[in-house]
């Protein structure tokens, strides 16, 4: 998958003077727009997807999202 970004020109690969195993990721000018094109996207869809919800039901939803999860973690754990 890497290889594939660096060959679209989205990352570029640097590898670390101090220890030549360690290979380093950057995003290139064109990784950053396209994640910039992508982030604005999902935050309109993101926009869409809650109109008509308000604030106090998102709370709410947090809040139960929330207790799910720690309930759902404390199962893990006692298993």
């Amino acid at each position: 998958m890497v290889t594939r970004l660096v060959n679209l020109g989205l990352l570029r690969r640097q590898r670390l003077r101090s220890d030549r195993r360690v290979v380093l990721l950057h995003l290139t000018d064109k990784g950053r727009d396209l994640t910039s094109r992508v982030v604005e996207r999902v935050q309109v869809h993101i926009g869409r997807l809650l109109l008509g919800v308000s604030e106090d039901e998102m709370r709410d939803f947090t809040l139960l999202t929330e207790k799910i999860t720690a309930n759902y973690e404390a199962l893990k754990e006692a298993q």
